[in-house]
């Protein structure tokens, strides 16, 4: 519905041109009688008395943003839509998540049980063209150490304020420190190292961080 009394800009033909404003009914055909200066000749040639007009949508294009992308076991994520166009058909696939189908535009809480990285797609239509966006790997689930057991390769997961420099440490069944390797100034949360140099058995991860300890039993298994 057009307003009663908007204003519209008349722009100068030039760069150094003052711009002039003035209010819409008075543009539409009171501003002069050449075409040039009359709206209506523009909007309503006809003169049909239209009030409204059809606006031309945006592209369809399907988009979201998932609130985190590294979570521990068990955790939610929160998906936001953010689609563009005139869409009235969505359908969401959650690999590896709980629900792992969601029909709607209104964001949604997921859960993953499971450690793992998974994919999310997203499909949108508007009855007549459709869009998909599908983001492989796009969330990784962790649990807190991964794997465990493992061949050589530890992930560990960090819940501590970052960045900070973190510096960890491997002891062996005898308490002896047997590697220890330095991560300044982390922001990730998430460190990784290969222990694979080290023979089958089981060690302790000790971290320190912010002259904080943070430890960890793991199980290092033969490749």
């Amino acid at each position: 519905m057009l307003p009663a009394n908007p204003v519209v800009q008349a722009e100068g033909q030039a760069p150094d041109q003052p711009d002039y404003y003035g209010k819409f009914y008075y543009s539409w055909d009171q501003n002069g009688t050449e075409p040039s200066q009359q709206t209506q000749i523009l909007a309503d040639p006809i003169n049909s008395g239209v009030t409204t007009l059809p606006g031309k949508s945006m592209k369809l294009a399907a988009a979201f943003v998932a609130s985190e992308t590294l979570i521990l076991t068990g955790s939610t994520i929160t998906f936001h839509n953010y689609s563009s166009g005139i869409p009235n058909y969505f359908e969401w696939t959650f690999e590896g998540g709980d629900p792992a189908y969601y029909s709607g535009s209104d964001s949604v809480d997921i859960i993953y049980n499971e450690a793992g990285q998974y994919d999310v797609r997203l499909i949108i239509s508007d009855g007549i063209d459709y869009d998909t966006l599908l983001l492989t790997d796009y969330i990784h689930v962790v649990g807190k150490v991964y794997p465990n057991p493992t061949t050589g390769v530890v992930n560990i997961f960090l819940e501590e304020e970052l960045p900070a420099p973190i510096n960890a440490e491997v002891y062996n069944v005898m308490g002896q420190k047997i590697y220890e390797q330095r991560f300044p100034e982390q922001t990730y949360p998430l460190i990784s190292f290969d222990l694979s140099f080290l023979g089958a058995g089981t060690y302790t991860i000790r971290l320190v961080i912010r002259q904080r300890y943070i430890f960890a039993r793991i199980i290092l298994m033969e490749p």
